[in-house]
């Protein structure tokens, strides 16, 4: 970057002197002054320095306040501070294509009133299970072969199947403006129909925090996991009823360990937390099977 050049920078560039005489009262004058003259350039010295700290300084402040994403560094809150701590626009792309980043995933995790159970497959042999489990005991299980789509309310013994659609590849920016100036998020659908998505593809938390900034890292059930704050999206104004989230996210793959989210008036009003989690170690792909059990009755309006 070319830097243009202050006015004391051209003036040095002229003759220092008009006059090149040197007579005794000059010199005496100079004698006298030496030491003051001295004092006074270390003093100048140090206030260019004090000069350029703050400088420096206030640009960082004025970066954060406007969103500008800065280095790694000046996220980092956290004691342990590790070199490959990602930026934000990298954490948001693996949020958004999760699925790309796992051959298998299982866990559980914990979100308002409900405990949630998963196991999921993806890449060539997509399928998944999701056993959903109420405060007040009731149980849902939704179950994907890859095909077929599964769902069992285990409170009125009934079922729904449906057919899972093929994905089709989404090409092309995931968040744009059209030429309205209107927002469009766009969706990738997940081929193993996984109901845990909120843990195991969170793109919509990735649109939500269009605006959120890295402000730190730490261990998270044995996982390096990349904290984000931030302000919900202003084209999502019913995020949860919070105006505040915090959310913690595997720094590989990009799913989901923990949300708080909360109100104006700091009241926790949304949380999401993963209580066990093991990638890559294998699932039980026998709970991937959606025949109908015995004795279930489809529900209401279905066949």
């Amino acid at each position: 970057m070319r830097e243009s050049k202050p006015d004391w920078y051209k003036m040095l560039q002229g003759e220092p002197f008009k006059k090149r005489t040197f007579t005794d009262d000059l010199a005496t004058s100079i004698k006298h002054k030496a030491v003051s003259t001295e004092s006074k350039r270390s003093v100048a010295r140090w206030l260019y320095w004090l000069g350029s700290c703050a400088l420096f300084a206030g640009l960082i402040i004025f970066s954060i306040q406007k969103g500008i994403i800065l280095p790694d560094t000046y996220h980092q809150t956290s004691t342990n501070h590790n070199e490959n701590i990602p930026n934000y626009e990298t954490i948001q792309v693996r949020m958004l294509n999760a699925i790309d980043n796992y051959k298998d995933i299982k866990g559980t995790y914990k979100i308002g009133n409900q405990r949630v159970e998963f196991e999921v497959a993806e890449g060539d042999s997509p399928g998944s299970y999701t056993k959903i489990t109420e405060n007040t005991g009731q149980v849902v299980e939704i179950i994907s072969d890859g095909v077929n789509v599964l769902n069992l309310n285990h409170q009125s013994k009934t079922f729904r199947k449906l057919v899972n659609p093929t994905p089709e590849p989404v090409k092309g920016p995931r968040i744009y403006r059209n030429e309205n100036g209107t927002t469009s998020y766009i969706h990738r659908p997940d081929p193993a129909s996984a109901a845990s998505a909120w843990v195991t593809f969170p793109e919509n938390y990735a649109f939500m925090l269009t605006d959120g900034k890295i402000v730190g890292q730490e261990k998270y059930l044995e996982r390096d996991a990349t904290i984000i704050e931030g302000n919900p999206n202003e084209d999502l104004p019913k995020n949860f009823g919070a105006n505040q989230f915090k959310i913690w996210v595997d720094s590989e793959t990009g799913i989901l360990l923990k949300v708080i989210g909360t109100n104006e008036k700091n009241e926790v009003v949304h949380s999401l937390e993963v209580t066990s989690i093991q990638i890559n170690k294998g699932i039980d792909r026998s709970k991937f099977s959606t025949d109908v059990p015995s004795g279930w009755k489809p529900e209401s309006g279905t066949t």
